[in-house]
């Protein structure tokens, strides 16, 4: 049977990993974290594994320079395919083949780009704002479905609980932001239905936690701090709403408090 993909007090990790060795990094989370390990990204082995390079490579019109550039030839309608290339996503390739053997975790945490961050990074490559967005979303679509896919045929009986890493918030916290509020929702609403399984938001830093939290994740990973008191109230409706399981029903489980994923702050 499977483990439930969201329990109390089980800790994960979010964030990238600076080895080069990709089985040596699979090793060290289910070591660290064998209930719930994170798929490790290695941006040090390869810039392939950035968090633009990595994601928009599914979009055709994008090529991804070996240094991890991203450059954008037009504008196309063409569907995003999201397929895994061993050096682009060697970390999280080689986290699947040793969590497979012996150490088989109940559940695994696996981050993606999310589509606000891939459509701030095709907006600064030259596509139109609306243009920029929709692929981007496209984008975070197909991977999101293209992963939950990978680890139910790689990892049967482990749950999934799928983040989109949203760097990209941090542009909604002030004047001028590339999207309107609402529009941005939207987008980032899209990109965590398109999977059956959990889904979370990583906000990074000062990231605007309210949209996030606005666009209906599971989870929310946060860096604790003094300013979480800014955002009290919408961060008590998420932890008071009931829990929403992997097959989209209402989980009987009054009290449940792990929506909120608390990260260390960054130094």
């Amino acid at each position: 049977l499977e483990a439930p993909p969201l329990v109390p007090a089980v800790a994960t990790a979010i964030g990238s990993l600076p080895h080069t060795d990709p089985q040596a990094a699979a090793e060290l989370v289910l070591e660290a974290h064998p209930r719930f390990p994170a798929a490790p990204q290695l941006p040090m082995r390869t810039p392939l594994e950035g968090i633009v390079a990595q994601w928009a490579r599914a979009l055709p019109e994008v090529t991804i320079e070996r240094d991890g550039s991203v450059a954008v030839g037009g504008v196309t309608n063409e569907p995003a395919v999201a397929t895994f290339d061993p050096e682009a996503h060697g970390g999280l390739l080689a986290f699947l083949d040793v969590a497979a053997g012996d150490r088989r975790p109940p559940r695994v945490k696996v981050q993606i780009a999310g589509p606000l961050t891939l459509g701030v990074a095709l907006l600064r490559s030259g596509l139109p704002v609306e243009q920029a967005f929709r692929r981007g979303g496209e984008a975070a679509r197909a991977w999101a479905i293209a992963t939950e896919d990978l680890v139910e045929e790689r990892l049967p009986g482990s749950a999934l609980v799928l983040f989109f890493d949203e760097p990209a918030l941090v542009a909604w916290q002030r004047d001028g932001a590339p999207l309107e509020h609402e529009a941005a929702i939207d987008v980032l609403s899209g990109a965590l239905a398109a999977p059956v399984c959990p889904t979370g938001v990583h906000v990074c830093g000062a990231g605007n936690r309210r949209l996030a939290l606005e666009a209906g994740p599971q989870v929310l990973g946060v860096e604790v701090g003094s300013d979480l008191v800014d955002d009290a109230d919408v961060l008590a409706r998420h932890l008071d709403a009931p829990l929403l399981t992997g097959d989209r029903r209402l989980a009987n489980a009054p009290g449940l408090p792990v929506q909120v994923l608390h990260t260390s702050p960054t130094s």
